[in-house]
Order: C-alpha cells, then sequence, then structure tokens
C-alpha cells in the first residue's frame, strides 16, 4: 500500500497524489499531512486552507486506500477489526529521508511517507518510503487521462 502512495499510480484529480499533497501542505503552512484511512480524517485540516485556494478532495483518495486495506485483508482472510489504525504521514522537505535514487530535479525536494498500521491489540508497525517530489504545477504537469 504505501509504494503506491508514493508511486506516480496514486492519483488525486488526474495529478501525482504526492505533488498535490505537497501543494496542500505548502498552502496550509505545513510541511507534514496525516491521513487516517480508517477514520477519512486529514491533518492539518482543509478547513484552514485559506479561501483564497481550491479545497481538495482528500475523500476519494482516502476511499481508494480503505478499499484497497479491506481488499488486502480479505485475500488474506484477516478480519477487518484487526485492524485498528491505518495512517498515511508525509513529511515534505524532511532533513532525514534519503531517497535511494537521484533526484528528479532542480526543484524537488526529499519527502518522508510513512504507513502506521495498529493492531487491535494495540501493536503498531510502521512502513516508509523516502522520495523526492515538488509541489504541485498544473502549468508544468500533464493531466492524466484516467482522473
Amino acid at each position: 500500500m504505501l509504494h503506491s502512495f508514493v508511486s506516480r499510480n496514486n492519483n488525486l484529480g488526474g495529478y501525482w497524489g504526492i505533488g498535490v499533497l505537497y501543494l496542500y501542505a505548502q498552502q496550509v503552512g505545513e510541511l507534514t499531512v496525516t491521513l487516517d484511512i480508517l477514520s477519512g480524517s486529514v491533518d492539518p485540516p482543509a478547513a484552514r486552507l485559506p479561501r483564497i485556494y481550491q479545497q481538495p478532495h482528500f475523500a476519494g483518495l482516502i476511499w481508494q486506500y480503505r478499499t484497497m486495506l479491506h481488499t488486502l485483508l480479505n485475500k488474506r482472510d484477516v478480519p477487518h477489526a484487526w485492524v485498528a489504525e491505518a495512517v498515511f504521514r508525509i513529511e515534505f522537505e524532511s532533513q532525514l529521508a534519503e531517497p535511494a535514487y537521484p533526484s528528479a530535479g532542480e526543484n524537488s525536494r526529499a519527502f518522508a511517507c510513512s504507513l502506521s498500521v495498529k493492531d487491535d491489540l494495540g501493536r503498531l508497525r510502521v512502513f516508509r518510503v523516502d522520495g523526492w517530489c515538488w509541489p504541485h504545477n498544473p502549468w508544468r504537469e500533464s493531466k492524466s487521462a484516467q482522473a
């Protein structure tokens, strides 16, 4: 799930989800964004965006990864109740990130993305991927035909 989330297949309105989240983070003045895919919450909340910015639609993105989680659990005959929490956390402009591949361009910045999964017994498992991205810019990017 984590590798899908940071991949170019993570489509948010036809654009790369990580880039859209990076722009969102800049607009709300935070460099860390969390998405709780079970509760559907986003932190910082979109209500903190100044009115001049378009409200992002994270509900579809969250639904997509909640569905993916349920599909993976079903394939392994794991009861959904065993997963108490599943949270993506993206830290943009991360000083701790160590991407495994060269920079994606002069304007790209490192990010660290983790997926934390807590089971019903309180045990926490954390998976992390580092990479490069830049904030979403529709003038510089091509919109996916899949949107």
